[in-house]
């Protein structure tokens, strides 16, 4: 059986891949009412380690984030546009 595929930006999402389910997860199962993760959400989500996330923000500065107060906080559409998915 062959597996769906779905066009984004440059590239090509099969169903099922991990991809895919990160789309999943921040279309389905995040409450529409929070559009900001924590540095651990997004390392969940993206399956990497804590450090990996902070060396995109702090160290490559390639993920743009927010900082309330003490804490950083990462947009959905910030991450998105990280993972190239928003044209």
């Amino acid at each position: 059986m062959a597996k769906r595929a779905k066009r984004y930006k440059s590239f090509t999402i099969i169903e099922g891949t991990r991809i895919e389910i990160l789309l999943q997860k921040l279309d389905f199962k995040q409450k529409e009412s929070c559009k900001v993760f924590s540095i651990n959400e997004v390392a969940d989500m993206l399956k990497v380690s804590k450090r990996t996330i902070e060396g995109h923000l702090y160290d490559k500065r390639d993920l743009p984030y927010l900082k309330i107060g003490r804490k950083v906080r990462i947009t959905k559409s910030d991450l998105e546009s990280f993972l190239g998915l928003v044209s």
